[in-house]
């Protein structure tokens, strides 16, 4: 087993190579590697300008500033963090070297580098903090393969300073008998630091106060967060000014209990100050730890074996078969499963169900082909919960066949750092909302796409009025707590695709989207405005407030074509409101102002109509064409207001956009089909009332639900009943369409499809859907007398229809010469007032009695 692990992690490198010429920066050499991480063929990546496929920065930072081809200093070296992008379009983050050579009799940068699994984030800490994780994994692959502590000192400089931001590094090793440190090795900036450096062990010289002495005397990491304010480091103090290292620390190199070296670290701009980066250090110590025992007098094999045991990272070995024979201490503590409840088993007990299952055959692919494998597993512990590892799995070659040895890094924590900064940076932590930053970039992608799909979008910004005075009266947590209620009665008001964020202390934004007219804006806006000033309930006390707002509005493309104008415009309008005494309303486009107070009276009016029920149903009969018999009757509403008959045309779309037609419809439906019920026994077998659903109501999600709610509640047959939907809103999702109709027309509903011919047009969909009738819309057929073409377009109808199995109804026919038309080319049933005129509930008994 000890042989297995020290063949085994022999080589853990995945490098990428890509080779460019200094003369025009084409690429003259890929490796596998860097194709397969960039979606390149080889083909592809020859002759390529490396600067089309890496960032900017890394272009002018480092790459462009290579020596010139005139320089004596014909190889150099920078460690960086990358930026490189795919084909696909993926920005791919890497950790490259690059180094200039002369090949070929020509000069050429060399980067080779290495997949991070680090999303870019834009905290400089954090991202310091993942460099450590990475510094730590790369310590981790260092240490497995030197023998010797002279050798660890010298890879060891080397390895931080290539593969992290820190500026210098020196190793030392404890000289117990002159009681001070002897430097080894050194890497980085300013090496002429060390070369007078003496550091003395002696506890009482002014020589053994800095970091490099108390880490060996106290056996611990030792911290210098800033040179120029410790007092103990006077006597370096000077030296690194004029370097530049703004702190160091010094991380005691130890074999068994005792301090045998030091390691130390200088920075420009790093402190070492937070928790995460001193645990880091810590982990470091013990892994430096773990190496150093490996040179202990024991044998060999035997600690490292040991060392593999106890080891901070995670190691598992698995036979041919893929069974479990050796897990050590971290494995256990990571997954929560004792060392015997996962010998025998199969890795597979780890499995979370998150990865695909082409990841796992790749995966097998790879070892089985007695190749390295490197991968992010996304895996279950015992309770169930998630941990994330990178990991490599490598094939030894045993004396019984394979063994396959996994080495990895828990990076659970490292992910939950990130997405903490990602919050933070991005999230109000009192309303869980997006803050101003974030809403303020999604501006750019919400413009964008109102511009490409021809819509408008709405930027509203809600003021709560002596926010203040309310947290001095009631105090902080309730004021959070009345702001977190805010933030829900908003976010519960919106649509799916609209954004809500915390804009300031006391104001909240709202960008509404997929707006298509100024009616619906305002509508929108009320409705937002008025779940506001509703009644809040304090959690902590008895009683309730009632918020006092106002409400800035500005619309995009009418009131601003940018950011920074909606952002700028917005304020404006909020100003205006805040004028006010009362809470109030204010677009920033003054016509809207006119309008939106015109609307929101109708909406108002039509709120208190729904209420009070001052609707009622007038019915139109139409008639076969060729027989004269009456078809049918089609239901049509009039709002009563004020003594006065008020038509569709004149409230129907404001009863759309405010929501209000779902009630009103449901008034309808229950209506008529207790007319239905009732005027049986006018009609002939055939014969059916006809109801129109809007738009709105069509595409509501629980519409079969209630209409069978009513149909119970009336006791209907829906045999009786034909429903009318509008063209239009068939359009944006016919496989939608197609599911309600057909389960509209398995309860026994006829269904037409209403104003054919308005603009929406499509014979394609036509095919699509179950309909039994076409309505043809009157604003075409009242053309077809003087017009050829409409004619001629209307007989195309017709005749696609009759192919279709649909029968036709002509809507606005108003005179005898219209009908004889209509009656030639094949029209099945005709409406309009050449043969009756829309008459309320008694007339129309009247009427079919006196046929």
């Amino acid at each position: 087993m000890e042989m297995i692990l020290q063949d085994a992690l022999e080589d853990f490198s995945n490098l990428s190579v890509v080779v460019f010429s200094l003369d025009d920066s084409n690429i003259v050499y890929a490796n596998p590697r860097a194709s397969e991480l960039l979606g390149y063929s080889d083909r592809e990546l020859f002759d390529t300008p490396i600067k089309h496929i890496v960032s900017k920065s890394f272009w002018d930072g480092y790459l462009s500033d290579l020596p010139s081809e005139n320089s004596n200093n014909i190889e150099t070296s920078h460690v960086v963090q990358s930026e490189w992008r795919t084909k696909d379009g993926r920005d791919l983050i890497m950790e490259s070297n690059v180094n200039l050579h002369r090949w070929q009799d020509q000069q050429v940068g060399v980067c080779i580098s290495t997949k991070t699994n680090l999303e870019k984030v834009s905290d400089s800490k954090l991202r310091f903090i993942n460099e450590l994780y990475n510094l730590l994994n790369g310590i981790n692959k260092l240490i497995v393969h030197v023998s010797s502590r002279e050798e660890l000192c010298f890879q060891l400089a080397q390895t931080i300073v290539e593969n992290s931001t820190i500026d210098f590094v020196w190793t030392g090793l404890v000289n117990r008998e002159e009681s001070r440190i002897d430097i080894k090795h050194k890497a980085g900036c300013c090496q002429e630091y060390i070369d007078t450096l003496d550091i003395s062990l002696l506890p009482d010289s002014e020589l053994s106060k800095g970091p490099p002495a108390q880490a060996v005397l106290q056996n611990r990491v030792f911290v210098n967060d800033d040179t120029n304010r410790n007092r103990f480091m006077a006597p370096w103090e000077a030296k690194m000014t004029e370097c530049g290292f703004r702190c160091s620390v010094a991380l005691p190199l130890r074999q068994g209990d005792r301090v045998v070296g030091v390691v130390t670290f200088y920075s420009k701009k790093w402190r070492f100050d937070s928790p995460e980066e001193k645990e880091l250090l810590d982990s470091m110590v013990v892994d430096l730890n773990y190496v150093l025992n490996r040179f202990n007098e024991q044998s060999q094999s035997e600690l490292f074996f040991e060392s593999a045991k106890r080891s901070p990272n995670w190691m598992m070995v698995c036979d041919q078969s893929g069974t479990i024979e050796f897990v050590n201490d971290s494995v256990c503590q990571i997954t929560g499963y004792s060392r015997q409840e996962l010998l025998g088993m199969k890795p597979s007990i780890f499995k979370s169900g998150k990865h695909v299952e082409s990841f796992y055959k790749d995966f097998w692919d790879t070892i089985l082909a007695g190749e390295t494998f490197n991968g992010v597993f996304t895996n279950k512990k015992k309770n169930n919960e998630i941990f994330i590892l990178d990991a490599t799995i490598v094939p030894v070659k045993h004396c019984d066949g394979y063994k396959y040895v996994y080495v990895g890094k828990d990076m659970s924590r490292e992910i939950e750092l990130t997405q903490e900064l990602s919050f933070v940076t991005y999230y109000d932590p009192i309303t869980k909302l997006h803050n101003r930053t974030f809403f303020t970039k999604e501006l750019e992608n919400i413009i964008a796409n109102a511009h490409q799909q021809k819509t408008s979008m709405a930027l509203m910004v809600v003021d709560i009025k002596n926010f203040a005075m309310i947290n001095d009266t009631y105090g902080f947590e309730t004021g959070n707590d009345i702001l977190t209620q805010v933030a829900s009665r908003l976010s519960l008001k919106v649509c799916e695709n609209d954004i809500v964020a915390r804009f300031g202390s006391d104001e909240f934004a709202i960008a509404l989207q997929g707006l298509e007219s100024d009616e619906e804006i305002y509508a929108m806006v009320n409705k937002l405005f008025d779940c506001l000033v509703q009644p809040i309930k304090l959690s902590n006390q008895k009683g309730s407030i009632q918020l006092n707002c106002d409400c800035g509005v500005v619309t995009y493309p009418d009131g601003s074509k940018t950011v920074n104008d909606l952002i700028h415009n917005v304020d404006l309008a909020l100003v205006n409101a805040k004028k006010s005494s009362s809470q109030s309303i204010q677009y920033y486009e003054p016509d809207m102002n006119i309008r939106a107070k015109v609307f929101l009276q109708t909406y108002h009016a039509l709120q208190q109509a729904v209420a009070d029920q001052d609707f009622e149903l007038h019915y139109q009969p139409y008639f076969e064409s060729r027989t004269d018999i009456m078809a049918g009757i089609e239901s049509l509403i009039r709002w009563r207001r004020n003594g006065e008959l008020i038509y569709p045309g004149d409230f129907i779309e404001e009863l759309e956009n405010s929501g209000l037609i779902l009630m009103v419809e449901d008034y309808i439906l229950e209506h008529v089909f207790q007319k239905a019920v009732s005027w049986r026994k006018y009609f002939e077998d055939g014969q059916r009332i006809a109801i129109n659903l809007s738009a709105v109501n069509f595409e509501h999600q629980n519409l079969l639900e209630r209409i069978q709610v009513i149909m119970e509640r009336t006791g209907v047959d829906p045999h009786w009943i034909t429903l009318e939907i509008v063209e239009r809103a068939l359009i944006e999702d016919t496989q939608y369409a197609k599911t309600v109709f057909k389960q509209l027309r398995e309860l026994g509903f006829k269904i037409a499809i209403d104003d054919f011919g308005t603009g929406y047009s499509s014979f394609g969909y036509l095919l699509e859907l179950p309909a039994d009738y076409l309505k043809i819309d009157m604003s075409i057929i009242r053309k077809i007398k003087t017009d050829d073409k409409a004619l001629a377009v209307v007989e195309s109808i017709i005749t696609m229809a009759h192919n279709l199995e649909m029968q036709t109804i002509a809507e606005g026919v108003e005179d005898n010469e219209t009908f004889r038309l209509l009656k030639l080319i094949g029209c099945n049933i005709i409406q309009g007032f050449f043969k009756a005129r829309p008459m309320d509930a008694e007339a129309l008994e009247q009427f079919i009695q006196g046929r």
